[in-house]
């Protein structure tokens, strides 16, 4: 890469986060735009493994990374996983794919490809990695400049989202104190036996049946119900004669009130 290509490539980045620097770039959007500007697949994961997004090189096949982000984790790639634990930037870290030969045994296989990892660090502890892929080409110099630059970039990002994601959690559990120190005794009685029939976050319940089980009135369930949307913490819809679909959108801050009621423990 000639000095003037890549000038040309780090003013193209530096132009592209600066306008849109008044709402920022979603994560999504800046991997795109480092894809098609450095040439190389990327994917951004957090410190769980699960991917938070990832774009392949513009005119390029990458199975690899294609199969990685459809996952959405890269838990399941032991090969990846151990790029990922690196404590400092990695610059043409050799990664074979794995496989298995005819007789079902795992081995190695496939095409050795080369990545670049760089860790983002909070300040406590680990955010996530940031994983290049540089298909089977050394990276240059100048390369390394842009990429660094590039994770450089989305580091702030992932902070920025990490860290309006800890503002959120911390609304949702004052949310969920306040709604449950709204409910009666029934009501929390209404809202237990509400939880334990979701699966996968949602249900479809019978407000009478409910309220026969349990022996209080159908209001109860209705109220309880309308103080949980109110907080945010369910979203529910009338189905008519077949019942109310019920969806958590918080189940962190039922989380919440499971620890400080006992009625809802049996749930978790």
């Amino acid at each position: 890469m000639k000095t003037n290509s890549l000038l040309e490539e780090i003013r193209r980045l530096n132009r592209t986060f600066l306008q849109n620097i008044s709402r920022g770039p979603t994560l999504e959007e800046a991997v795109s735009i480092i894809a098609e500007t450095t040439g190389f697949s990327l994917l951004v994961a957090d410190n769980k493994g699960a991917i938070l997004a990832g774009a392949v090189a513009p005119d390029k096949e990458d199975p690899l990374f294609l199969d990685l982000i459809d996952k959405g984790s890269i838990i399941g790639s032991s090969g990846i996983k151990k790029a990922a634990a690196v404590d400092e930037p990695q610059h043409n870290y050799a990664y074979k794919p794995a496989g298995k030969n005819k007789k079902g045994v795992a081995g190695k296989t496939g095409q050795e490809t080369l990545l670049t990892v760089v860790p983002v660090e909070g300040k406590d502890k680990s955010l996530g990695v940031i994983i290049f892929n540089q298909f089977n080409s050394n990276i240059t110099d100048e390369q390394i400049i842009v990429t660094e630059m590039a994770a450089s970039m989305l580091s702030v990002i992932l902070l920025q989202e990490v860290a309006s994601r800890e503002e959120q959690d911390a609304r949702d559990r004052e949310l969920a104190e306040v709604a449950f120190e709204s409910l009666s005794y029934s009501e929390v009685e209404a809202i237990r036996e509400i939880l334990n029939n979701l699966t996968d976050n949602e249900s479809v319940i019978v407000a009478s049946k409910i309220a026969d089980d349990l022996g209080i009135t159908r209001s109860v369930i209705v109220n309880a119900l309308r103080k949980f949307e109110s907080a945010g913490i369910i979203e529910s819809r009338s189905l008519g004669m077949k019942g109310t679909f019920i969806r958590v959108k918080n189940r962190q801050a039922l989380e919440l009130v499971a620890t400080r009621s006992a009625k809802l423990t049996s749930f978790f």
